[in-house]
């Protein structure tokens, strides 16, 4: 028999077992993806009930002709998150920022929904999200700095086809905290740089550019 090509977003329905002498366990129904590195790709849904498997595969069809891919297998946040900031992320920021947003993803994105899967995020989980940090006593400042670690991984897994939109973009993003900074006076800043001045003293140029200038530390 003739193998029969399916082009991209053609579908098809079959009955499992196809002998209909035998019981019905459930109808599956398949859309062709676009290939990926010469490779075929599909994507299954079932029901036992047909006219649930065919309005499933009509909802692939419209899924696939609004964004052009659709994911293929279903992975945790958490397992896209891990293989995410190891193979691209961490490429491309500072050293520093990587230890930071690691900690960000360990601590506070992971515990909250890192078990969701990465196809059913809603912004409920990222709502979930932003209250599991400040029910910690964190600051909104750490919140904002997650749900942003969040919408870079998910805007990737899009445009590697992983998930058809970033839920990130449909919710508000945390306001950051106000800071309260301490000032000097100018007498408390005449007191320092008496103190740490002093000849000999090599960071004494230091403070005293820093409190002239107002620069920060790697500048000074």
């Amino acid at each position: 028999m003739a193998r029969i090509t399916r082009g991209k977003g053609e579908g098809a329905l079959f009955r499992v077992p196809a002998d209909t002498s035998k019981p019905l366990k459930f109808w599956q129904a398949v859309v062709e993806l676009p290939p990926r590195n010469g490779e075929r790709r599909r994507k299954f849904v079932r029901s036992k009930d047909k006219r649930v498997a065919l309005t499933k595969l009509r909802e692939l069809q419209k899924d696939l002709a609004k964004v052009g891919d659709l994911p293929t297998a279903s992975q945790t946040l958490e397992s896209w998150l891990r293989h995410w900031f190891d193979q691209i992320h961490s490429k491309r920021v500072r050293p520093k920022t990587i230890a930071t947003q690691r900690g960000i993803i360990d601590n506070h994105i992971v515990p909250a929904i890192g078990a969701t899967r990465l196809d059913k995020l809603e912004p409920l989980h990222v709502r979930r999200m932003h209250d599991a940090i400040t029910d910690k006593g964190l600051s909104s400042t750490t919140a904002l700095q997650a749900h942003r670690i969040l919408g870079t991984a998910l805007r990737d897994a899009e445009r590697e086809g992983r998930v058809t939109r970033n839920v990130t973009t449909l919710v508000d993003a945390p306001r950051r905290a106000k800071t309260n900074l301490a000032v000097l006076d100018l007498d408390a800043g005449i007191r320092i740089l008496q103190e740490s001045a002093q000849p000999g003293d090599r960071m004494g140029s230091r403070w005293a550019t820093a409190l002239l200038t107002g620069a920060r530390q790697g500048e000074v």
